[in-house]
């Protein structure tokens, strides 16, 4: 097997050939994106391997949560490999990368969450965390998911209201 940095450059004169043209700062903003795409395969795997979703059961195994972990390592890597993290590219975002921004705002307020949890359940350092952190911090999170949605679309609120409809004709009875 090929050592992991030589499979990593492969990746890299891959997604190099292959990748959506643009600037640089926003290619930067799309492979983090790219990570959170890839912990998301982690969660439902984890949601499916425990069985955690009632309307989907058990839907994966634990062998699907080691393989997205492994995908989250190699997009880690690979972003790490790729992405130039400088001021200079930074100062040639896009006007369309707003919206990137605001999407990826939304993953430093999870890391928030999973950290107020984390100290509230005495599972990390974070002293003092409590209960009422973990609401606060879910409330950023919403609120920031929210002018995500609304700098894409002016129609946030009416969308938002026809998924939660959807959501609880799908899975609530009657």
């Amino acid at each position: 097997m090929e050592d992991a940095w030589n499979l990593v450059d492969r990746l890299r004169v891959w997604l190099d050939d292959n990748a959506v043209q643009g600037k640089v700062s926003n290619l930067t903003l799309l492979q983090v994106l790219k990570i959170a795409e890839e912990f998301g395969g982690v969660a439902e795997a984890i949601h499916g391997a425990t069985g955690a979703n009632p309307r989907k059961g058990a839907s994966h195994t634990w062998e699907d949560v080691h393989t997205g972990l492994c995908d989250v390592i190699a997009s880690t890597t690979l972003t790490l490999k790729v992405c130039a993290f400088d001021e200079e590219n930074a100062a040639q975002t896009e006007p369309n990368a707003m919206p990137l921004m605001r999407v990826l705002k939304i993953a430093e307020e999870f890391g928030e969450v999973a950290e107020a949890i984390s100290g509230a359940t005495g599972m990390s350092p974070r002293t003092g965390a409590t209960w009422d952190d973990v609401r606060t911090e879910l409330c950023d999170l919403i609120v920031t998911a929210m002018l995500a949605l609304k700098t894409l679309t002016p129609d946030a609120e009416k969308l938002l209201d026809e998924r939660l409809d959807y959501l609880v004709k799908r899975v609530v009875p009657g």
